[in-house]
């Protein structure tokens, strides 16, 4: 309680104060079963307060949001075709995103979701020079997540 009381009088960033707060007010509680002192819900809304709220539904991948930013929306669309194995249509949505994203500075998170799939197209239509180009994009990004 003394924290979250603090963070409001602090001129310091404190959302992230404010969002561990409720858990481990719940550990100070009941060490022994903190998850039943726990509010998950508090919890979940601190943390979408932190995040870019849109972003973070897309890593969630919830398909039942309504995306502005049309990367994101176009990725998701896309990831509905894969369920729906129209991979042909989904390799054509993202061979577009391909251009779209790369053009606009996204995320490497993005492009590393839509290297994947277009892998995964190639490989369902046989394309596996394709999938050993997406494949290899993929890697590189990959090394740059760990420098």
């Amino acid at each position: 309680q003394d924290a979250l009381a603090c963070a409001g009088r602090t001129a310091y960033p404190t959302g992230r104060v404010r969002m561990l707060a409720p858990l481990y007010r719940a550990i100070a509680e009941n060490v022994a079963s903190p998850l039943l002192e726990f509010d998950e819900a508090d919890y979940h809304r601190r943390w979408l307060a932190l995040t870019d709220y849109e972003f973070s539904r897309y890593l969630l991948q919830d398909f039942s949001y309504i995306y502005n930013d049309p990367v994101l929306s176009g990725h998701m669309e896309a990831k509905k075709m894969l369920r729906a194995y129209r991979y042909q249509d989904a390799y054509a949505l993202l061979r577009k995103l391909e251009g779209d994203a790369a053009d606009a500075g996204y995320h490497a998170f993005v492009m590393f979701g839509v290297y994947g799939d277009l892998e995964q197209c190639c490989r369902q239509l046989g394309d596996f020079e394709g999938a050993y180009r997406y494949a290899t994009k993929r890697a590189s990004l990959s090394e740059g997540f760990k420098s």
